[in-house]
Order: C-alpha cells, then structure tokens, then sequence
C-alpha cells in the first residue's frame, strides 16, 4: 500500500486490508474531500467527530441570568500566566466592555508586549505564588478567570519533561491556578465567577485525569485549524456557556492560511499554506523581498 495525500493523518487499518490491493495507491476520501464509491463524507463530518468525542460530565452549572440592561457594568477578569495579553486583545475583539483587567506574568519581554499594546487597562501582579489569599479578595468581585499554565513539562512532544509534580518544573503550576480558583470563589461570595483553564493536549493520560478531577469535570478540545493556519490541539476546562458546543460548518470553512494574514505591505510571500518554518533544522518558507533578512525571535 502506498499513501500519497500528505494531509490525511488517519487510516482505517481493517478497511485498508479490506478495499485496497497491495501496492496500489490509497487517498482517503475524507482528507480529499471525493467520495469513494458508496462512502460519501458528510459535509458537517469534522463536526461530528468531535461531537462524538465530546465529554459527558461538564463543567459548572447553568448560568445565570443576564442582568438587566441598565444594571451592565464591565467585567472585572483575572488572568494567569497571561503572556502577550491575548486575553485582554480577544475581550476587546468581542466587544466585551472591561472594567478592570489584571494580570500575573513574569516574562519581561511578555509584559513589554502588554504594556506596548494596551497601555496602562492592564494592571500586572508579579507572579502568581505570590498571590496570597488577601490579595486576592482586595481584587474581588472577578467575574472572569483565565490561564493557561506552561505546558513544557507536561507535553508529551518533550521528552525531559519534570512531569506534573515536580517542584522545580512549570507543571506544577497548574496547582496554583486551582488555588486560585478555589479561593475566588469563596470571596466572591454571591457573585458568579467564569473561569477557564487551557493546557496542551498532548499530555499523558495520568496528568489530564488528575486536572479533570481537581477541576471537578472533563476538558472540551478545540484545535487551533479551525480558526487559524495553525494546527494547534488544545484542552479547555471550564464553565463559560457554549464553551462545550459543536462547531458550526461555515466556522470550519473559514480557516485562515499563512499568506493571507501575512503584512501585504512588506510584500512577504508563504510559500507553504499553514506554516511559518517547517522541518527539524526550521527552515523559512517564507519568501521575503530581495535584501530583506528575517530577524530571529
């Protein structure tokens, strides 16, 4: 049997003995997008198979009822290992009024991004173990809690990874958003708290079942192909509503590629679709103008 679609990442090993011969080529007709004599894929099939995967015990309860009108103030959020404030960019996206955004970051070079774009609308706490209980509630009420702990210890894609445990890796770390969590929402009394965690999903087994019972449910996967020309798998744990639902058909169809969120002005051209360096030695596939160098990050 010879494969030759690049993009498919998945065979049926019992059909392939089954309708292909030796040596003859295979395409699979899901990847390709062709049917293939009496299979035919549905249009919504990458929608179903996550459906299909889909956690039974979620996070939270119902959510509450939207205040009226007049009442609407905007949100006060908490962010954890915050990095270049995507969450602060993405709220401003969504149209979302914030009425205070704090953020813990210890990267100078992350914070300096935050600075640079959002001005003064962020007010950075130092590190997160430094966030003590009083702290916290002089910060309530929060209305959102946010964070995504480094996952470098905890990745599979690492092989010296220090594990979930270890106190002198980032995996641990993810104790002390729970910590967090736990203690914002004894302040915050009455008042209801959102919260999001994120972690890779490439992690072993043991770590996402110890995660999913501190958090007390399981995580919704979402791959960052849908919305970007970035394959990244992620896991979200959660109570945000909707946080757990399918994807619809035309949000798939809209994902980006690398050329077209390229800089038009500075006449860069991808020479591949999805991704920015490609290979074990990252060579560029980027076309740049002629006396034009990329800078290394």
């Amino acid at each position: 049997m010879v494969i030759v679609w690049l993009p498919c990442r998945c065979l049926c090993s019992h059909c392939l003995r089954r309708l292909v011969g030796e040596n003859e080529p295979e395409k699979c007709h899901l990847c390709s997008g062709h049917s293939a004599g009496l299979l035919r894929p549905r249009p919504d099939w990458e929608p179903r198979v996550l459906e299909f995967f889909r956690p039974e015990h979620q996070c939270g309860g119902p959510a509450p009822d939207p205040m009226p009108h007049g009442q609407r103030r905007g949100l006060r959020v908490l962010s954890l290992f915050d990095g270049i404030a995507t969450g602060k960019y993405v709220l401003d996206q969504l149209g979302i009024l914030v009425e205070a955004y704090f953020a813990s970051e210890v990267d100078k070079d992350a914070i300096h991004v935050g600075i640079t774009q959002h001005g003064t609308t962020i007010t950075y706490l130092g590190n997160v173990q430094a966030l003590d209980a009083a702290q916290l509630e002089r910060l309530c009420p929060i209305d959102l809690l946010i964070g995504g702990s480094p996952c470098n210890d905890i990745s599979l894609v690492n092989p010296d990874r220090k594990g979930l445990y270890d106190p002198t890796g980032t995996g641990i770390l993810f104790f002390e958003f729970y910590r967090v969590l736990r203690t914002l929402q004894l302040a915050n009394g009455n008042r209801h708290l959102f919260w999001m965690f994120e972690n890779v999903a490439a992690m072993p087994r043991e770590y996402r079942r110890t995660i999913s019972r501190f958090l007390q449910c399981e995580p919704a996967l979402l791959d960052g192909r849908f919305f970007s020309p970035q394959a990244r798998a992620r896991l979200f744990w959660g109570n945000i509503p909707g946080m757990y639902a399918s994807l619809h058909l035309d949000q798939l169809q809209q994902s980006a590629s690398l050329d077209n969120i390229l800089d038009p002005l500075l006449n860069r051209k991808a020479m591949v679709s999805t991704g920015r360096k490609q290979g074990k030695e990252a060579v560029m596939r980027i076309l740049l103008p002629v006396g034009l160098k990329e800078e290394k990050c």
